[in-house]
């Protein structure tokens, strides 16, 4: 009877075990929505760096200049990085990406 006790306690700690791994995965700091999320189809602009003597814009994880392609999305160039946004130029045609943000947008 102790046996039986043991092996079936044994196994009830491998199966919890097992089901805390599978939890474990997910990162417990990130809300529910962000975890579920789908990512963004197209480019989505991160940043826009303007100064007198040069002009940058962040898509993707990507620093681009005027003229520059997006290295993931060569179909798509940068034709003109302003304050809070940047137009592409694409097979579609001319796109606007906008900063969700444009409020605290400052010339330096």
């Amino acid at each position: 009877m102790f046996r039986l006790l043991t092996h079936m306690s044994f196994a009830l700690l491998v199966v919890a075990s097992a089901h805390a791994n599978e939890r474990a995965l997910r990162d417990p700091t990130q809300p529910l929505s962000v975890a579920n999320a789908s990512a963004p189809v197209g480019p989505v602009l991160h940043s826009v760096l303007l100064s007198d003597t040069r002009k940058v814009a962040i898509i993707n994880g990507e620093t681009l200049h005027e003229g520059d392609k997006l290295t993931a999305m060569p179909q798509w160039q940068v034709n003109k990085i302003e304050p809070g946004k940047v137009i592409l130029s694409g097979p579609e045609g001319s796109q606007t990406l906008k900063l969700i943000d444009t409020q605290g947008v400052r010339k330096r």
